[in-house]
């Protein structure tokens, strides 16, 4: 842990001047809530870069370690108020090295939104690969695209009987695929049911 404190001290000085005013100025700190000062405020903001973590993870990382009581909603407001204030730094610290940085392209009109957006429901948008569920919210469409793709290929059937075999059979075909059922063993059993079949016989006389 000194260690930390030591690599964390050394980073803050090598800060532009002025850094801490600015966090109050841009709107990074709004709240006296657990984060009070500019430097912890800063020690959030890494923590959940260097970690690779969720806004979950990392308030659960906080309270393991008994530093803050921050939600994950708390981190993702605090973190999102502060960007103006990390381009500032950004922009002072590349300044000192001699390099000129210009607010760039994707700040600005549609592109900002969409930024935006990414931003405000980042764990959202990424839930199903954490929570192993499906990425879509519309099953119903991923069932019949199958079908949809037969048609494409094969331009579908130019009957009214044709469209009624298609709709029967990719019902059965995927019913079957829902349930795990083999297809051939459903369609035996239901000749057998509707004609009188007997499935213990390997010959199935057609003709009666």
């Amino acid at each position: 842990m000194g260690e930390e404190k030591r690599l964390f001290e050394q980073l803050t000085a090598l800060m532009p001047e002025g850094w801490e005013a600015q966090a109050k100025a841009l709107g990074a700190l709004q709240r006296a809530r657990e984060i009070k000062m500019p430097e912890d405020l800063l020690r959030l903001i890494l923590l959940y870069l260097t970690e690779g973590k969720s806004f979950g993870g990392t308030s659960a990382i906080l309270r393991m370690e008994g530093e803050w009581q921050l939600s994950k909603k708390a981190i993702w407001s605090r973190i999102g108020n502060s960007a103006e204030w990390l381009r500032w730094l950004c922009e002072h610290l590349c300044r000192r090295q001699g390099i000129l940085v210009e607010k760039p392209a994707w700040l600005l009109g549609d592109a900002r939104l969409i930024a935006k957006k990414m931003w405000k429901w980042e764990e959202e948008y990424f839930r199903f690969i954490e929570e192993k569920l499906e990425p879509t919210n519309n099953p119903a469409e991923l069932t019949i695209r199958q079908t949809v793709l037969d048609r494409i290929v094969t331009q579908g059937s130019r009957s009214i009987h044709g469209n009624e075999w298609h709709e029967r059979f990719w019902t059965v075909l995927t019913t079957c695929g829902l349930q795990n059922i083999s297809v051939m063993e459903y369609l035996k059993e239901r000749l057998a049911v509707s004609f009188g079949f007997d499935l213990s016989s390997n010959y199935i006389n057609l003709a009666g």
